[in-house]
């Protein structure tokens, strides 16, 4: 079994875009934020989801628009509309972009669709394996 994201290294990670897409539909697709990925201060919510043959996490957050970094002026996290992408080159943000347009929310559905991203793209197989996304426990 792969690691699960929250066992993974983040260093080396850095914002790499952003994303547009309503609360719902991030855990709609990745189930609710865990608070543990959360600095408690800049981000209100965070998501990790990680290719396990890249060993690193691709964090979609919010970043310093919330409750946490505005107190009573910060939006609240259910209207907040742009998310940043955080990972280690931009076919990080395609990844998540082309994943939340799937529509998907089962992990097996999940895992055949990056599959296919890596064959339509000429991106050997051995480099980019499956999509991780939360902690099956």
């Amino acid at each position: 079994m792969a690691e699960s994201f929250q066992e993974l290294d983040r260093d080396g990670t850095h914002l790499v875009g952003y994303i547009e897409c309503d609360y719902q539909t991030l855990v709609d697709c990745f189930g609710e934020p865990k608070p543990e990925h959360c600095d408690g201060y800049k981000t209100d919510v965070e998501w990790r989801v990680a290719e396990n043959s890249l060993s690193y996490p691709i964090a979609i957050y919010n970043w310093k628009n919330g409750k946490n970094y505005c107190g009573r002026f910060g939006l609240p996290v259910k209207d907040i509309k742009r998310w940043n992408i955080g990972g280690k080159n931009g076919s990080d943000v395609s990844l998540i972009e082309q994943v939340l347009g799937t529509g998907k929310n089962e992990m097996d559905e999940v895992e055949s669709i990056i599959h296919q991203m890596v064959e339509d793209s000429d991106v050997p197989v051995e480099s980019v394996a499956y999509i991780i996304i939360g902690d099956d426990e």
